[in-house]
């Protein structure tokens, strides 16, 4: 190993942070080029991620951003780990709800493209999932919700995208209430988002 202590065993164990961690792939990957991926090939290889990759989905998958290419390679080696878990809520929050609220198109796409290419269900996204979002400000709030709070039409828009798919259960759910009884229409609503309010009337009738 390239970090750590040694244990009983004798063996070296990673004892870094996940912030660390993810401090250092993004560095790698914002680099950009072969070099910086042949090297994340190493580091990865190098690193026991099974105690931490289970509260680091969020922060990885934004990796994605600068370099989707980086960022699915490191996607598909933390899904190798059983705790996996591409819906994985840290602090109540997947991946996919953090980019909605962001408004990050890229990430978005990059995660609904799981319904479409991916075969094995545990990697595809779940976009009706339902979490918490700063602590237990918003409760019980799906990706839909938090898109159409914080006004992220291009999100709304992807995601929405999704009820042209067949199976139903990979469709977004427009009907699904937070804690407040509240709709992702509601909210739209609520928050004077009238383009959006207007893409779901749509949807809904």
């Amino acid at each position: 190993m390239l970090f750590g202590k040694t244990n009983v065993k004798g063996e070296k164990v990673v004892k870094l942070s996940r912030y660390t961690i993810y401090e250092i792939i993004k560095e790698i990957c914002c680099d950009g080029d072969q070099g910086g991926l042949e090297f994340l090939r190493f580091f990865i290889s190098e690193l026991n991620l099974e105690s931490l990759v289970s509260k680091t989905m969020r922060e990885f998958m934004y990796i994605a951003v600068g370099n989707v290419e980086i960022g699915k390679e490191l996607l598909e080696e933390l899904l190798k780990y059983p705790r996996a878990s591409i819906n994985k809520c840290f602090l109540k929050t997947s991946p996919l709800m953090a980019a909605c609220v962001d408004g990050n198109v890229k990430v978005v796409k990059y995660l609904l493209q799981t319904l479409v290419n991916e075969k094995d269900d545990a990697k595809k996204v779940n976009v009706n999932i339902q979490g918490n979002l700063n602590g237990d400000h918003y409760k019980k709030v799906t990706a839909l919700h938090l898109a159409c709070q914080f006004g992220n039409v291009e999100v709304v828009k992807l995601l929405l995208q999704t009820l042209k798919l067949e199976d139903k259960d990979r469709q977004v759910n427009l009907n699904l209430k937070n804690s407040d009884g509240k709709t992702a229409l509601d909210l739209a609503r609520l928050n004077n988002h009238q383009e959006i309010v207007e893409m779901l009337q749509v949807n809904f009738s």
